[in-house]
């Protein structure tokens, strides 16, 4: 596996037609935990703290799938109170489509898929959307993932990420 400074995994299993990594590893800041989910191969990826709280950002432009991971301090409350939130102020976006948005309560996470009209070049696209919220070790974190543009199989990917997604002790 390999370990980068910032704290988080990163492998693929979606569908034959998409490449897969390795399990890729970012460690979280100043922590001794990590995160861990099957994802596209990225072919750009960063991280940066600004304090306390911290940003991965990642993405393969060839499938127009990025991925950022948020984390903040937290003393108050679970997954379902991180969500709320965290949510309260992205859901102010406007390019939002509201009927979109399906939040559940899963037994690890508390997750968000929803739809953006945006606009690239001058054209109208959508572009699908899932957060995964969950708190640990004193952190509220928010891993986002997005498509440009949507597809119908969006949601049906977004669902098998977050879904493959661990966290906890580093060794």
């Amino acid at each position: 596996m390999k370990y980068l400074s910032l704290g988080i995994i990163l492998a693929v299993v979606l569908s034959s037609s998409i490449a897969f990594a390795e399990p890729f590893i970012v460690n979280v800041p100043g922590q001794s935990w990590q995160i861990g989910v099957n994802l596209p191969l990225l072919d750009e990826y960063q991280g940066k703290v600004q304090g306390k709280r911290f940003i991965f950002l990642g993405k393969n432009s060839q499938m127009g799938f990025m991925i950022s991971i948020l984390g903040e301090p937290w003393t108050s409350g679970g997954n379902k109170e991180c969500r709320s939130v965290a949510w309260s102020k992205a859901s102010q976006n406007p390019m939002i489509e509201k009927q979109s948005i399906k939040i559940s309560e899963m037994e690890k996470f508390s997750q968000i898929i929803y739809t953006l009209n945006t606009d690239v070049k001058g054209q109208k696209v959508k572009q699908s959307n899932a957060d995964f919220f969950f708190v640990f070790d004193k952190y509220c974190m928010d891993v986002r993932l997005s498509k440009l543009p949507s597809s119908g199989e969006d949601e049906k990917i977004f669902t098998s990420i977050g879904n493959s997604m661990g966290w906890g002790r580093g060794r």
